[in-house]
């Protein structure tokens, strides 16, 4: 790229026509603007775009293949292609998309020996993604999957599953936009014969349809996927003068981050972030500068709290502690969190959050990978602090498509980048939605939303205009309206983040009225045994009164007997 003036142009080639355009476009576009600096667009779309789009490549190749292994196979010859790959080329019209499915379809068509079309037998054999939504049942999936024909089903996923638009379409097959755009409605018309006899005809509902027909279980992500392309320091390398690094534990869109052990203080560990682009001037500095500058502003136990930093290679490093224990993400990996436990976690976030909203910072990347449960010896016992992580490492909506996580967006995020024409505000709100979204995951990971076939642009036009559920687990049912606020569409019925940390006691609701119920019978049993002692008493006194009155009646009756009969003996001697 030569100008900055040159960025909006290369967006409007890159966008579909009508649809909004790809977000990871956007983003970078965004990015190079704000950041002012050209390249970047270049950095975010040649370095981060493989793993962006790598979900989907990878099960388009094992659709078509019918195999994962040989989907994986493939995937890492796409990855060398993009590796050497000039950036000026991949940003070229119509994009590194249509570019990175061209060369895929390239590997499956074009060899001296093209593979052979997977039977049913492989197709029906491949991990087709196990829980469809109300969209759709399995059988009109699989009728989809197995029934249409190869070359129809092949240009719906691209189209629907894939995400291409109809210019991407073209350049991927070497034809030209209208004659894509008649090949493709000839195949929805034969796919909607299909869907029409399952009693499906809701054209709003097609697309989604073909994506989840589509849809494979999303591989689970490895170290080494995680920490492709991207060659860590080595081991021993010096940093600043006393940071001895160990091993590279993370990888995020702008930084990694490192083990590594201060050699000014024996035996102290500490976490070092290095950012992977270079500052070269002192704008680019002061951009670089930010995060650090988000993480001094707040001050809070659950808010990852920097010691040192400078540069390194024209790289900013920054150091903060070095926590024993273990994400969130991996805590659940065993089991559900208990209302119990979600409480200890998920109050002192809140009044992280509260901390970080008071300060003007949002973090806007809030999910269980970004927060970090730290076992911290006290009093000959170990606490588990929760631990925000990654503090400002998506300070523009922009950046957080590429750094940030669709599934945990709130809707006012996605609408940036969805074609609603009413694009509200993004504000503290957003955070409040994505803590209480991490909370619903905690503790049900069943209703988890996954981004079915990788169709991450589909799945931001979703979350624009829909929610997630709440929890569907009998037992945590009384939370719905809590989680209706929480998560509600509009950010101003939302709670703030001081507010959350009130209403989050809600999680120990029941048992709060089982001690209710225990204390009110504690108190009255005795109250009632005593009344009922006091009463029992007072019956023994009444009717004991009534039989000495008796007696007395009796003693009396008897009395007046002997009087009279005293009276006649007395008559009788007169």
């Amino acid at each position: 790229m030569g100008t900055l003036g040159t960025v909006p142009f290369l967006l409007n080639q890159l966008r579909p026509p009508g649809e909004g355009g790809a977000a990871l476009t956007q983003a970078a576009a965004s990015i190079a603007l704000s950041h002012g600096q050209p390249q970047t667009i270049v950095d975010v779309l040649h370095g981060r775009a493989f793993r962006y789009y790598a979900e989907g490549l990878r099960q388009y190749l094992a659709v078509r293949t019918g195999s994962t292994s040989r989907a994986d196979h493939y995937l890492s010859k796409l990855r060398a292609f993009v590796a050497k790959s000039d950036s000026d080329d991949l940003i070229q019209a119509p994009g590194i998309r249509a570019r990175l499915y061209r060369a895929t379809r390239g590997y499956l068509h074009n060899q001296s020996r093209p593979h052979e079309p997977p039977t049913r037998g492989d197709l029906e054999a491949l991990p087709w993604r196990a829980l469809p939504s109300a969209h759709a049942s399995v059988s009109p999936l699989n009728s989809l999957r197995f029934d249409l024909g190869a070359d129809d089903s092949e240009l719906l996923e691209l189209r629907h599953a894939r995400e291409l638009s109809i210019d991407e379409l073209a350049f991927v097959y070497g034809k030209t936009p209208l004659e894509m755009e008649e090949r493709v409605e000839a195949a929805m018309t034969r796919a909607q014969e299909i869907l029409d006899e399952h009693g499906i005809r809701d054209a709003d509902r097609f697309g989604r349809v073909i994506v989840e027909a589509f849809a494979l279980e999303a591989a689970p992500r490895t170290p080494i996927d995680e920490h492709e392309g991207i060659e860590p320091l080595p081991n021993g390398t010096i940093v600043g003068g006393r940071y001895s690094i160990e091993a590279r534990v993370g990888l995020g869109a702008f930084g990694d981050v490192y083990r590594a052990k201060d050699t000014e203080v024996p035996g102290h560990v500490v976490a070092l972030k290095l950012l992977h682009q270079a500052a070269h001037s002192k704008s680019a500095k002061q951009s670089a500068l930010r995060e650090l500058r988000l993480i001094a502003s707040v001050f809070h136990p659950s808010i990852v709290q920097f010691k040192d930093h400078g540069w390194f290679e024209e790289r900013l490093w920054f150091v903060m502690p070095w926590y024993d224990g273990e994400t969130l993400e991996s805590r659940l990996q065993r089991e559900p969190l208990t209302r119990a436990e979600a409480l200890e976690i998920f109050q002192p976030l809140a009044r992280a959050l509260a901390a970080m909203h008071a300060a003007g910072v949002r973090h806007q990347d809030v999910k269980p990978e970004n927060i970090f449960l730290a076992r911290i010896p006290a009093f000959g016992e170990e606490e588990v602090t929760p631990v925000l992580l990654d503090l400002g490492v998506a300070a523009t909506e922009a950046e957080m498509v590429v750094a940030g996580t669709p599934t945990y967006f709130a809707p006012e995020v996605a609408a940036q980048f969805a074609s609603v024409e009413r694009k509200p505000a993004v504000s503290n709100k957003a955070d409040v939605f994505a803590l209480a979204l991490s909370l619903r995951n905690a503790l049900d990971p069943t209703t988890q939303e996954d981004v079915a076939a990788g169709a991450v642009d589909t799945f931001i036009e979703y979350r624009s205009k829909e929610t997630p559920n709440a929890p569907t687990r009998k037992d945590l049912k009384y939370l719905t309206p809590f989680f209706d606020r929480w998560m509600n569409w509009d950010a101003e019925l939302r709670p703030s983040a001081d507010d959350l940390v009130e209403e989050l006691s809600a999680l120990s609701l029941p048992e709060e009225r089982r001690q209710r119920v225990k204390t009110i019978l504690r108190w009255t049993i005795p109250m009632a045994l005593a009344l009922l002692g006091a009463s029992g008493a007072a019956v023994t006194v009444f009717y004991q009164q009534a039989e000495t009155q008796r007696e007395v009646a009796q003693r009396a009756k008897l009395t007046a007997v002997d009087l009279r009969r005293d009276l006649a003996d007395t008559r009788e001697i007169a």
